[in-house]
């Protein structure tokens, strides 16, 4: 299971994923934004995973409109296995919220194995 540790910055809260992800979430103008920075080599998947992966889940209470994902990635793997993520540094977008945010995100994050996890 991923570790995640909790760290306040600058109106913002950072999770650390077991040293393979940082998960950031910040509010921007009108925007709740998480960021998910991988480490090099890793990846999550998008919410349409392809052939295999489990796509990565974000619940913030109270609810809120998600705008669009960002563009991911496609990736041939072996045994002719299509998989949809993403690498490097992603920023997903949704409405900001009068008052305190509770953030729980669930994702598969993958290098040459994959490992279960979550932060909150």
């Amino acid at each position: 299971m991923l570790k995640a540790i909790l760290v306040l910055l600058f109106a913002g809260l950072t999770f650390a994923a077991e040293e393979h992800a940082t998960i950031s979430l910040q509010r921007h103008q009108k925007f709740l934004v998480v960021t998910i920075n991988h480490d090099k080599g890793w990846h999550t998947y998008w919410k349409n995973p392809g052939d295999s992966g489990l796509p990565s889940e974000f619940i913030l209470r109270p609810e809120t409109k998600a705008y669009e994902w960002p563009v991911p990635t496609r990736h041939m793997e072996a045994g002719d296995i299509l998989t949809i993520g993403y690498e490097g540094k992603q920023h997903f977008f949704f409405d900001d919220v009068n008052g305190d945010i509770d953030a729980h995100i669930k994702m598969l994050i993958c290098k040459d194995i994959c490992i279960p996890g979550e932060a909150k």
